[in-house]
């Protein structure tokens, strides 16, 4: 596997919950919340969030064109906030990225790819405890 994060762990699971797929419907899931955050402190209105919840929750972006563009700008943040823009309704467009950073998409998105990774690590990591509980067990005679 190739992309932003590659191949981290080798396990199909893990790589899958931290792939270049999982990172941008990340950044999609945090660009929804802060919409949802402004209009609960009255900045935009609830449709404007609804709105941009909905369009990012339901938008196809090409990650290879994704990826050219954000070579270009230096973060996947400013491309993937233009086409947000982009696909929201005219009237929802103040509620996209309002009062975000690029490090603050990022930073949020690559936590909650870590989040949802650490569920299949943590398994390895019980599964890899029994076994070697296992063979000290097995072997604690042993010279």
């Amino acid at each position: 596997m190739t992309g932003l994060l590659g191949a981290l762990d080798g396990d199909p699971t893990v790589d899958r919950s931290v792939d270049d797929a999982a990172l941008v419907k990340a950044m999609l899931e945090v660009e929804a919340a802060l919409a949802r955050a402004a209009a609960a402190a009255g900045l935009v209105s609830a449709e404007s969030a609804a709105a941009v919840t909905d369009t990012a929750r339901g938008l196809d972006l090409d990650l290879e064109d994704l990826g050219r563009r954000a070579a270009l700008s230096g973060t996947p943040v400013i491309p993937l906030v233009q086409a947000l823009i982009s696909a929201v309704p005219d009237n929802a467009r103040d509620a996209v990225h309002m009062g975000a950073t690029s490090q603050d998409i990022i930073d949020t998105a690559l936590q909650l790819v870590a989040r949802r990774a650490l569920g299949p690590l943590l398994g390895h990591l019980d599964e890899a405890a029994e076994h070697a509980a296992h063979l000290a067990s097995a072997h604690r005679d042993t010279l």
